[in-house]
């Protein structure tokens, strides 16, 4: 079983597809490990990622796709956005972001509980 511990540096230390360019905004609620909660900006371009705490008054961001601890450790495993809302891992966004979010994670989900 994955568990994404430290986000910001799990996101920088993980490889992205160099023709992926893309931002978009995940609202991240892990009880276990607060330093993971929030809404982040996603940022990745060129190969490399970046998750950046937002601080925007409520109201005023557009639409996040939202994600506890299992639904961002099965997305940066490889697990598509779709395969996460249909086992309610995640919420909210927009197709566009998910399509977009399944670009930049591809790959064959290798850490699920199946075994």
């Amino acid at each position: 079983m994955l568990r994404v511990v430290d986000a910001p540096a799990a996101i920088a230390a993980r490889g992205f597809p160099s023709a992926v360019s893309l931002i978009v905004p995940l609202d991240i609620m892990d009880n276990s490990r607060p330093a993971n909660s929030g809404r982040w900006q996603l940022t990745v371009a060129d190969g490399q990622g970046t998750l950046d705490l937002v601080t925007t008054p409520p109201g005023t961001a557009g639409q996040s796709l939202t994600l506890g601890a299992r639904g961002l450790a099965a997305l940066y495993a490889g697990a598509p956005v779709s395969a996460l809302r249909q086992a309610g891992l995640a919420c909210g966004g927009s197709p566009a972001d998910d399509a977009a979010l399944d670009s930049a994670f591809t790959g064959t989900a290798y850490m699920l509980d199946a075994f």
